[in-house]
C-alpha cells in the first residue's frame, strides 16, 4: 500500500486502496472521508488503513456469473443440473402442542419456536388454544421483530370443537411471497355425511408470486384420533367442495392426520378415498417418524397434494419432518416443551427452476446478462479509482502549498 502524505489544512482525505490479486479486480470501492481539521495536522502514521472486501452487490454478481458459467459448461447442450436452482418456497404444518399463553411465557420456548417458524414461507400451526388471542399476537410480533428480510401476516380460524375444549387453525405467511386471495370455513353440517369433523377445515387460497404454481389451496387437518379414518375419508368431499367453489384442483392437504398406530391401520387406510384415489400423492412416507416423543415412532403428520401439476411443482425429496431437537441440540425435556410433534415441510419450485426445462439457452441468456451487470460494476470501480487518483493529486498539491 502506497503511503499517504501528511494531511493538513481544512480537509483531510483518507484514501483506502485494496491490494488486488488480478487485473480485473484491481480496484475496490474506496471511501473518501472528509474531516474538518481545527486541530494540528495529522501525521501519516495516525491515519488508519483497511482492506475493503467487494460489496454485497459485487459478490452476488460474481457468484451468479460463476454458477451460470459452471451450469453452462456442464450442459454441453443437454440437461441443466437441478442443483443450480436453489430458491424455493417452503411450506410446513406444525402441531405445536397447546399453543397458547402458558407455552409462550417461557422465553426459551418462544425463542426456539420463532427460529423454527421463520424457516418457512407459509406455515400452518395446529392446536392453538389461545382464548384471548394475545398469545398469537405476541408470537407474530416476536416473529416479525426477529426477521429482517421478511414480514409475516396471519390468518386464523374461529375457535373450533364440539366441546368446551376448542382449537384454532393458524396460518402464518410471508406477504412478499404470497397473496391471500380467499378463505372460508368448511361446514360439514351442509354435507350428506353430517357432523364428521371435530374441527372443520379452515381453507385458504393463495396466489404464489415466485413459484411455478401460481394458485395454491391449503386444507388444514387435525383429526380427532378416534375418528381419524372417518374424518380423513370426508376430506375427499372437502376437496370436491373446493374445486367447485374455486374451480381449481391445486390443492394441498396438510396437518396432523393421526393416521397411524392404534388409530388407523393399513387395512383402514385402503378405505380412505384420498388414499385410494391415485391422483392424491402422499408426500410423507408411511415409515417416517413425525413425533418428537420417544414413546413412539408414528407417522401422524402428513402432506398430501392432488394431481400431476402439484406433484411436478414439488421439489423432489423435499417433503420431510424437521427434527428441531437435533438441529438445535435440545434435550428431551427441552424438546417436549416445544411440542411432541415435528413440523412436516415441503418445498415448491421457484419460477427460475422452470428454466431447467428451457435447457442451456436460458442459462446462456442469463449468463450474458449477468456478465453485463458485472461489467457495469467493474466500470463503476474504474470510475471511482480515477476519482481517487484526482483527489490524491489535489491532496498532494494542497500539502505542497500549491492551492
Amino acid at each position: 500500500m502506497s503511503p499517504v502524505p501528511t494531511a493538513s489544512g481544512r480537509e483531510c482525505f483518507l484514501l483506502v486502496k485494496r491490494q488486488a490479486t488480478d487485473t480485473k479486480e484491481k480496484f475496490a470501492l474506496c471511501q473518501c472521508v472528509t474531516q474538518s481539521l481545527s486541530s494540528p495536522q495529522l501525521p501519516t502514521n495516525q491515519v488508519e488503513f483497511c482492506h475493503l472486501v467487494p460489496t454485497d452487490r459485487e459478490k452476488a454478481a460474481e457468484a451468479e456469473v460463476s454458477a451460470l458459467r459452471q451450469a453452462r459448461s456442464d450442459t454441453h447442450g443437454h440437461h441443466v443440473p437441478s442443483f443450480f436452482f436453489t430458491v424455493t418456497m417452503k411450506i410446513a404444518a406444525f402441531n405445536i402442542q397447546k399453543f397458547g399463553k402458558n407455552k409462550l411465557s417461557d422465553p426459551d420456548v418462544l425463542r426456539t419456536l420463532v427460529k423454527i417458524v421463520s424457516r418457512y414461507d407459509i406455515i400452518l400451526i395446529l392446536e392453538v388454544v389461545d382464548i384471548s388471542g394475545e398469545a398469537v399476537k405476541t408470537f407474530l410480533e416476536a416473529l416479525n421483530t426477529s426477521s429482517m428480510k421478511h414480514h409475516y401476516t396471519m390468518k386464523i380460524s374461529t375457535r373450533l370443537g364440539r366441546t368446551r375444549y376448542k382449537e384454532q387453525f393458524l396460518f402464518l405467511y410471508r406477504d412478499n411471497m404470497v397473496d391471500l386471495v380467499g378463505s372460508y370455513q368448511f361446514d360439514d353440517q351442509l354435507t350428506e355425511g353430517g357432523d364428521v369433523f371435530a374441527r372443520d377445515p379452515y381453507i385458504l387460497r393463495f396466489r404464489c408470486l415466485n413459484t411455478v404454481l401460481k394458485d395454491l389451496v391449503m386444507i388444514p387437518v387435525h383429526t380427532k384420533p378416534d375418528d381419524s379414518e372417518k374424518e380423513l375419508d370426508e376430506l375427499y368431499d372437502v376437496f370436491l367442495n373446493v374445486t367447485k367453489k374455486w374451480a381449481t384442483d391445486n390443492v394441498m392437504i396438510l396437518g396432523d392426520f393421526n393416521a397411524d398406530g392404534a388409530y388407523v391401520s393399513n387395512r383402514d387406510m385402503k378405505n380412505i378415498r384420498i388414499r385410494s384415489d391415485r391422483n392424491f400423492h402422499w408426500l410423507i412416507g408411511d415409515d417416517v417418524d413425525t413425533t418428537a416423543s420417544k414413546r413412539n415412532s408414528h407417522t401422524y403428520d402428513r402432506i398430501v397434494v392432488y394431481g400431476d401439476d402439484m406433484l411436478q411443482a414439488v421439489v423432489p425429496n423435499s417433503a420431510k419432518p424437521f427434527n428441531f431437537q437435533k438441529q438445535y441440540r435440545l434435550s428431551d425435556e427441552q424438546t417436549l416443551k416445544i411440542s411432541d410433534h415435528y413440523p412436516v415441510e415441503v418445498e415448491l419450485k421457484s419460477v427460475s427452476q422452470m428454466k431447467e426445462a428451457a435447457g442451456p439457452l436460458a442459462v446462456e441468456t442469463d449468463a450474458d446478462l449477468l456478465e453485463l451487470k458485472r461489467g457495469n460494476l467493474l466500470l463503476e470501480r474504474e470510475k471511482l479509482n480515477l476519482e481517487i487518483q484526482i483527489l490524491r493529486a489535489k491532496l498532494e498539491k494542497f500539502n505542497q502549498g500549491e492551492v
